[in-house]
């Protein structure tokens, strides 16, 4: 009992690693149609896994090194590999290789992450499970409509999203590695003052993909770190007086 309360942990960084090994391999050789969005959904179920090993560590009192390593290493390829290979696998042509980018700046992102000293206030940086739901996001609405473009053909040009979708990437994935301020998942002391702007993310992202669905989630994440650079904007300004 005691070995499995020490590695409790570990088992749900395992599982998240688990599903983006499932992800890839489905996004590369879908085994039926209803399999094509699966990926997407196994990323969701990972980003749940990945979330909740830091708070079973904390809370059994199993934090460690190896526990730290084991969790950037999952990170790193459901949430690096998996959406890489997400654009791979429906950019055309020579717009493919924009698909690596992903992966090398989340291995940086990763590693910066793991030596940084500074406190748990913010996140300097896009986290990676972020920058891998955003993409994920549109992964699942253009595989979703292929051949069925409708409900969506005004608001997004599909036969283009080469196009688009090319500077949303980039702009994402090099804040992974930059020093700006993100809104962090830890509130303390917690209060309605200090949660206020995690409250705004929060509805925002319930209302976006309440309306958009798949769309929603990407739009959420692009929201997030919106409001972040307001909020640290607010702070600055509130600070000088």
């Amino acid at each position: 009992m005691k070995w499995i309360k020490n590695n409790l942990a570990n088992f749900f960084t395992l599982g998240n690693l688990a599903c983006g090994f499932l992800a890839i391999v489905l996004v590369l050789d879908p085994w039926e149609e209803m399999a094509s969005t699966l990926p997407f959904w196994l990323m969701i179920l990972a980003a749940i896994l990945d979330f909740f090993d830091g708070f079973i560590a904390r809370g059994t009192k199993t934090s460690s090194k190896i526990g730290a390593d084991l969790d950037s290493l999952a990170d790193m390829v459901t949430f690096g590999v998996l959406p890489g290979v997400m654009i791979w696998s429906i950019f055309p042509g020579n717009f493919a290789f924009i698909g690596i980018l992903i992966p090398l700046l989340s291995a940086w992102r990763l590693a910066k992450f793991n030596n940084d000293t500074r406190g748990n206030e913010y996140f300097y940086g896009l986290a990676t499970p972020a920058n891998a739901l955003m993409i994920g996001g549109f992964f699942a609405l253009f595989i979703s409509h292929l051949g069925n473009l409708d409900g969506y053909h005004q608001l997004i040009k599909f036969s283009e999203i080469h196009l688009w979708f090319s500077p949303i990437i980039f702009a994402m994935s090099f804040l992974m590695v930059s020093e700006v301020k993100l809104l962090s998942n830890k509130i303390s002391p917690f209060t309605i003052a200090n949660a206020k702007w995690h409250i705004i993310v929060l509805v925002s992202a319930i209302i976006l993909i309440a309306i958009f669905g798949y769309l929603g989630i990407s739009f959420a994440i692009i929201s997030y770190v919106l409001s972040s650079i307001i909020a640290n904007f607010v702070r600055s300004k509130t600070t000088k007086k």
